[in-house]
Parts: C-alpha cells; sequence; structure tokens
C-alpha cells in the first residue's frame, strides 16, 4: 500500500529535487538578493546623478538559483515618473554598478544585472481612481 502523497518526502516537487517546476528561493539566494538590494538600494539613491533617476528607487530584487543573473525591480513614489527611463538610465550604469556591488559584496561573481519597472504601485493608483470616480457616479445619484 503506498503512503499518500501528503506524508511522503517528495510531496512537493519543488523542494529537494532539481527538477521541479517551480521552487522556493533557497537561503543563500535569499541571503544574495538581499544583500544586492542593500548596496543597489543605497547607490541608485545616492551615488548616481542622473536626472531619469530622480525619485525612483529599488523595490526588490530576484536571484537566479545559480546566482548568476538578478532580476533588480524600480519603483517610484510620484505617479508620472517614466519608469521606462529610469530602466533605461540603469541599464546605462549596470557596469558602474555591478563594480560598486563587487568591491562592497563577498561574491566570488557578481550577477549579471537587468532591470524592470515594477508597476504595483501605478496599477495601485489606477485603482484608487477608478474606484474615486466610482464613488463620485454613486453620490450623484
Amino acid at each position: 500500500m503506498q503512503t499518500p502523497a501528503l506524508f511522503s518526502h517528495r510531496a512537493d516537487p519543488g523542494k529537494g529535487s532539481r527538477h521541479g517546476a517551480a521552487r522556493d528561493p533557497g537561503r543563500r539566494q535569499k541571503m544574495v538578493a538581499a544583500q544586492l538590494f542593500e548596496v543597489l538600494s543605497m547607490t541608485v539613491t545616492s551615488m548616481l546623478e542622473d536626472p531619469r533617476l530622480l525619485d525612483v528607487s529599488v523595490s526588490h530584487v530576484e536571484v537566479t538559483p545559480d546566482l548568476s543573473l538578478a532580476k533588480v525591480y524600480v519603483s517610484s513614489a510620484v505617479k508620472n515618473a517614466d519608469l521606462k527611463a529610469a530602466v533605461d538610465a540603469l541599464v546605462h550604469a549596470s557596469g558602474f554598478l555591478r563594480r560598486q556591488l563587487a568591491a562592497e559584496l563577498d561574491l566570488r561573481r557578481v550577477p549579471e544585472l537587468r532591470f524592470f519597472p515594477d508597476t504595483r504601485l501605478l496599477e495601485a493608483w489606477r485603482l484608487d481612481d477608478v474606484i474615486g470616480n466610482l464613488d463620485k457616479g454613486e453620490e450623484k445619484k
């Protein structure tokens, strides 16, 4: 008689299996992502003087399991910020950012950096505007 999957040590194929589709990040992966986030956040806000990066901050960093690639997400607290221009500025400064990471962190190899706009805040503002417009429409009735 087979044991139910609930009690099997292979109940979750993502854990303990190299071939699992959706794996939780490992401890080392999370630690490196946190270190990259800390250094990149400080560097972007205090050392880069590109006007396209005004009011832009690093929102989070994801690292691949082999630590060769870091996906860096940037956002802004300003509604009309041009995140595409900010991403372009960060791509232009990626060599400088990698040198800063190499100087600050004790890594054998600094991951390749890829930058992406984090639009969660903008989407929340749009949703808030839609809800606000709906509320105004109900008040008129």
